[in-house]
């Protein structure tokens, strides 16, 4: 609790990728897997290709899968899932890697998340991968994505 005290009084603007792998891994530590992966996206947003972000991202979804086989399919648990899913989709999508950040959103819908802030940012990750495969000229893959998009939409007005 003293380390991420520190870490966290740290103003932003001298704040590192390398500071925020390390509050994440406190979060991870902790047990607090959406405070870790928010801080993840951060250090991801300064360098996609940052490894131990991408590895500890990783780490989380591994956590998870073991937690959703243990609980018997607990909502919360695909919810933080799909969640850690759609960070480590939009960081293949970052770094070039359309196919895996598509099999990896697509495994976050799969897990038919019924929270409408998660919800809204699969939408927004949707659009997003949409967006990239288009720029390279597949639209038939962005077409898919965009199907997506329309079902979580219908998720989000039916609740």
């Amino acid at each position: 609790d003293k380390a991420l005290e520190c870490y966290t009084t740290i103003p932003e603007d001298e704040a590192t990728p390398s500071l925020h792998d390390n509050i994440a891994y406190i979060y991870i530590m902790k047990g607090m897997y959406a405070p870790a992966i928010e801080e993840l996206e951060i250090a991801l947003k300064y360098d996609p290709y940052d490894e131990i972000a991408n590895r500890n991202l990783i780490s989380i979804e591994s956590k998870l899968k073991r937690e959703l086989l243990r609980s018997s399919g607990l909502q919360e648990v695909k919810n933080n899932l799909a969640r850690v899913r759609l960070s480590i989709s939009m960081s293949y999508a970052n770094r070039g890697d359309l196919i895996k950040a598509k099999q990896t959103l697509k495994s976050a819908i799969d897990l038919k998340p019924d929270d409408d802030e998660l919800l809204h940012l699969l939408n927004d990750g949707c659009e997003k991968l949409s967006e990239k495969f288009a720029k390279k000229g597949d639209k038939r893959e962005a077409g898919t994505i965009l199907g997506w998009q329309r079902d979580l939409a219908k998720l989000e007005r039916t609740k």
